[in-house]
């Protein structure tokens, strides 16, 4: 998620040369074993497979609980605010077929939003010819065998 904000992305901007040009490449990952389970995967020396993104699995067994309440905790700021973020679209993803794979695509509709609504907001700051963007979501495998990225821009700007 791109929590550094409307200030991150100014600061981006004074470190393009004036009429040059941006690439952002953007998205979240999830992983896949090699017989298919999506939000694990087993890594190289490690005999248990382990959740990726983590972050995302976390959030996905929080809201799980009936009784989860997103509550910022400046200790874990970036975890809270990814619950607090998607939490909205709890029912939706626990409805899916495949939760994990949901609350991932959800992340990446929130994470599009809020870089369109910060490059809005600096468009001033960005003295650029152009900006290219490169959206979707990286998907891991067991072992590192295979990475791969499915694009998925969403919008224009």
């Amino acid at each position: 998620m791109p929590f550094s904000g409307i200030t991150g992305m100014s600061a981006l901007a004074h470190h393009i040369t004036d009429n040059g040009s941006a690439f952002i490449f953007y998205g979240p990952h999830i992983s896949s074993t090699l017989d298919g389970q999506l939000g694990q995967m087993y890594r190289p020396r490690q005999e248990e497979s382990g959740f990726c993104c983590g972050a995302l699995m976390l959030a996905l067994s929080r809201f799980k609980d009936p009784e989860f309440k997103p509550e910022l905790k400046e200790y874990d700021y970036r975890q809270t605010m990814l619950k607090k973020t998607l939490f909205p679209e709890r029912e939706e993803i626990l409805a899916a077929n495949n939760p994990e794979q949901k609350i991932t695509e959800k992340a990446l509709i929130r994470i599009e939003e809020m870089l369109y609504e910060y490059l809005r907001a600096t468009k001033t700051d960005l003295k650029v010819e152009r900006i290219a963007l490169l959206g979707g979501i990286i998907i891991n495998t067991d072992y590192g065998v295979d990475d791969y990225f499915e694009v998925m821009n969403k919008k224009h700007f």
